[in-house]
């Protein structure tokens, strides 16, 4: 994946995927669900960072 391109890519048609990667980021916004408060929180980095791990799925 190239740098600055958008990790979506509406011109494969997929309705679902599973993610998994490996690499960096420049700057990232991470996120949380809080329960209490049933509210997202992000936690802004604004360095370079490595990722070890990352995986889920987009439905």
């Amino acid at each position: 994946m190239g740098l600055g391109r958008d990790f979506e890519d509406s011109r494969s048609g997929a309705a679902a995927a599973q993610i998994s990667a490996i690499g960096a980021f420049s700057e990232v916004i991470l996120g949380y669900f809080e329960r209490p408060t049933k509210a997202y929180k992000q936690i802004p980095i604004r360095e370079q960072v490595e990722v070890l791990s990352l995986s889920g799925q987009a439905l």
